[in-house]
């Protein structure tokens, strides 16, 4: 492991980037990402030991694998505004733990791939503020319960694909 004793790190609010694989497999069990952070790079926390994680409205470039593999990762409350997307995986791809994910106000699009892969994802509320929900968005959730409110405009291609138990 890289940094096995890092526990805790807060990212301060006059940190605008966090380049690739900065804490790669490291101990950190807590993660506190302040306002003013734009880019998470590649990398940049995966395989941490995470159970949940604020992405702020600042952030506006999530890269591929940011937090792969955080085999503890439960909650993501995700509230980053117009977020380019800069991978071809998942941001949180491998992180099968997930069951809970909070869609906050700023968010005005769900990029393609961004929660997928979630088996124990069970429902979901997506706010009236996201207008577009990208291809394969929530692909292969354990997904039983979808709320979709007023205001979402398009819905992308294999959205909900191999979600068994949504009805």
């Amino acid at each position: 492991q890289k940094l096995p004793s890092l526990s805790q790190v807060t990212i301060p609010s006059n940190v605008e980037s966090i380049g690739f694989n900065t804490f790669y497999y490291s101990g950190l069990k807590n993660i506190d990402l302040q306002s003013g952070l734009k880019v998470i790079g590649s990398g940049a926390f995966e395989g941490t030991l995470v159970d949940s994680i604020y992405i702020p409205s600042t952030v506006d470039s999530i890269a591929s694998a940011a937090f792969r593999s955080c085999d503890s990762l439960k909650v993501i409350s995700y509230n980053a505004s117009n977020t380019v997307s800069t991978y071809s995986t998942s941001p949180f791809a491998k992180c099968a733990k997930v069951e809970k994910l909070i869609i906050g106000e700023n968010v005005s699009m769900i990029q393609k791939n961004l929660f997928r892969d979630f088996p124990n994802l069970k429902t979901i509320v997506i706010p009236g503020n996201v207008k577009s929900i990208g291809n394969y968005s929530f692909y292969n959730d354990g997904l039983e319960s979808v709320k979709i409110c007023e205001g979402v405009e398009t819905i992308g291609e294999s959205v909900f694909l191999n979600n068994a138990n949504l009805t």
